[in-house]
């Protein structure tokens, strides 16, 4: 009974917001809904939107040492009476989340936008955060995700944690491009 009452918060169709421009940085648009029958309380959302390097067999879900991010790694927040948040109605929107990419130069925006091949030994790639397993990988791919959580709890006091990993894919279905979901770091719980 306690699964069938309580909230379920998640996102709906990550939007870029403006065409993708050379120089510039990408903005992108998620909206957060509550699709659970109880109220989901002290949401609060992490998340980044960066240029990530790997090979392109890995399946690791990308910047988990960024610091705006470590949190989604570690245990779930505990109840208490001093936690701070937003309280999502059941069915109703918890507004959105917002995320700018870095900006991105020509090299970088010609990769990301598959005008071009990623070239590591550049200097321009060689800023780009990477997978460990960069340094033996003889191909690598330029990607530009969108990572990581929502925390809340519902009425019980119980944590809950929805795990956010998506891909920009240029060629995808929006009129700026899409998102494509990861096969792993997506969850909710």
């Amino acid at each position: 009974m306690m699964l069938d009452q309580r909230p379920w918060v998640g996102i709906t169709g990550a939007k870029i917001l403006s065409p993708p421009t050379e120089g510039q940085s990408f903005k992108v648009r998620v909206p957060i809904l509550n699709s659970g029958k109880s109220p989901a309380l002290y949401m609060m959302q992490y998340s980044v939107f960066k240029p990530w390097l790997k090979p392109e067999d890995d399946m690791s879900i990308p910047l988990t040492n960024d610091p705006a991010i470590r949190h989604c790694f570690q245990s779930k927040p505990t109840w208490n009476p001093n936690l701070t948040g937003a309280m999502v109605l059941p069915g109703a929107s918890g507004g959105y989340l917002f995320q700018e990419s870095p900006i991105l130069d020509k090299e970088k925006f010609d990769v990301i936008m598959k005008r071009a091949p990623a070239y590591t030994n550049s200097p321009s790639m060689r800023t780009i955060p990477q997978s460990t397993a960069s340094e033996k990988a003889e191909r690598l791919t330029l990607g530009l995700f969108l990572v990581g959580c929502i925390d809340y709890f519902d009425q019980f006091q119980a944590p809950h944690r929805t795990g956010i990993w998506y891909l920009f894919d240029s060629s995808g279905g929006g009129p700026y491009g899409d998102f494509s979901n990861c096969a792993n770091g997506n969850s909710a719980d």
